[in-house]
C-alpha cells in the first residue's frame, strides 16, 4: 500500500518482521471479525509465490534460486544446454498467504514471509490454525487450495477440529488416483457442452444508419483477418464423474469425495483432471467452479527494486 517514506524508513524498519506478520495474522484478523468483514459463504484459498528481490544478501533470510522462463524453480544441474540458456538466477523470499473471497474480490487475510527454498505446506497449515484461533470456528468454511498443499493429516485436521472442508486437485501419482479412475470406468458420466458466446448487442436505434454499416464493414474485416482457433485450445464438451466416500486415502481420516473430469477438445486430444474435497457437493459442476475462483497462479509475484537495505 502506498504510504510515506518515512513510514518505511523509520517506523518499520524499526519493528522485527515477525512482530509485523503476528499483528496482522491476529489483531487485525480480530478487527475484520469485529465489524462483520468476513463474507457468510466463508470461502478461502491458500496461495504460495515466490519475491523476487535485488541479489543483495543483506535481505535477511532470502535466498538464491534457479528459475526456467515461467518462474517455476529447477535444478540447474538436471537442465539441458537449452534449458539452462532460459534460465535466470535470483535471489527471493516465498510469499504464503491466505486470501478471502468477497465477491469478485480477493483480500489477505494472513500471510508469511519465509525463505525461498522453505516448503509451503507447513506454513499455510499454521496459517490457518492461527486463523481459527483469532476469529474462530465457522468463519472459515471452504479452503480451495493448489496440488502443493496435498497433506492428508492436516487436511484431516481442517475438517475434524475446524469445520473446515478442503477442495484440492489430485497428483496422478497418488494411489487414490489410481483408484478413483478405475471405479470412474463403471460410473455415471455427465456431459456438459461449453456456453456459447452470447451474440453482439444490436445497434443503438438512434445510430446514424451510415455509422451502423460502417461498424458492420469494420467488424466483417476484422473476422476476416482475425486467424482460426487453434483446435487444440477450442473446448467442446466437459464430462463429469462425481464418486462419493472414499477411504482408501490412508493419510487421511476421513471421507474424500472425488470429481474426474475430461475435457474434449477439437483436434481430438482429451486432458484428464480429477478434483478431491471433504465437502459433500449436490451439484456436479460446482467443485469445479469453486475451484476456477483462484486468482491466475503466479509463481513470481514480483521484484523489490531497491539499491540498499
Amino acid at each position: 500500500m502506498p504510504c510515506d517514506d518515512n513510514t518505511l524508513r523509520k517506523a518499520v524498519k524499526d519493528v522485527p518482521a515477525a512482530d509485523w506478520q503476528g499483528w496482522f495474522n491476529g489483531a487485525v484478523q480480530q478487527v475484520f471479525q469485529r465489524y462483520g468483514f468476513f463474507d457468510p459463504a466463508g470461502v478461502f484459498i491458500g496461495d504460495g509465490s515466490y519475491l523476487f528481490v535485488p541479489d543483495n544478501p543483506a535481505y535477511e533470510g532470502s535466498v538464491v534460486m534457479w528459475f526456467d522462463e515461467h518462474n517455476h524453480p529447477v535444478k540447474y544441474a538436471e537442465l539441458t544446454e537449452a534449458e539452462r540458456k532460459k534460465a535466470h538466477r535470483e535471489r527471493c523470499y516465498k510469499l504464503v498467504s491466505l486470501l478471502h473471497v468477497r465477491g469478485d474480490s480477493y483480500v489477505s487475510v494472513a500471510l508469511a514471509v519465509v525463505p525461498g527454498n522453505a516448503h509451503e505446506d507447513p506454513v499455510l497449515y499454521q496459517l490457518v490454525a492461527d486463523f481459527v484461533q483469532a476469529v474462530g470456528k465457522g468463519v472459515m468454511k471452504l479452503l480451495i487450495l493448489d496440488r502443493g498443499f496435498i497433506d492428508g493429516a492436516n487436511i484431516t485436521r481442517c475438517k475434524k477440529e475446524w469445520d473446515i472442508d478442503v477442495l484440492i486437485p489430485m497428483k496422478k501419482k497418488m494411489d487414490i488416483w489410481a483408484d478413483a479412475w478405475a471405479l470412474g470406468q463403471k460410473g455415471a458420466w455427465q456431459t456438459i457442452e461449453p456456453p456459447v458466446a452470447p451474440p453482439a448487442p444490436p445497434a443503438p436505434p438512434q445510430r446514424a444508419e451510415v455509422i451502423v454499416r460502417r461498424e458492420a464493414k469494420r467488424q466483417a474485416t476484422l473476422n476476416a483477418k482475425r486467424p482460426a482457433p487453434d483446435p487444440a485450445q477450442v473446448l467442446q464438451a466437459r464430462e463429469y464423474c462425481w464418486i462419493e466416500g472414499f477411504n482408501s486415502w490412508s493419510e487421511a481420516q476421513v471421507p474424500i469425495h472425488v470429481l474426474l473430469l475430461r475435457e474434449r477438445y477439437a483436434d481430438g486430444h482429451v486432458d484428464e483432471w480429477a478434483l478431491m474435497t471433504t465437502r459433500l457437493y449436490r451439484e456436479i459442476q460446482q467443485p469445479r467452479e469453486d475451484y476456477q475462483r483462484r486468482p491466475k497462479s503466479r509463481n513470481a509475484i514480483g521484484s523489490l527494486k531497491a539499491s540498499t537495505i
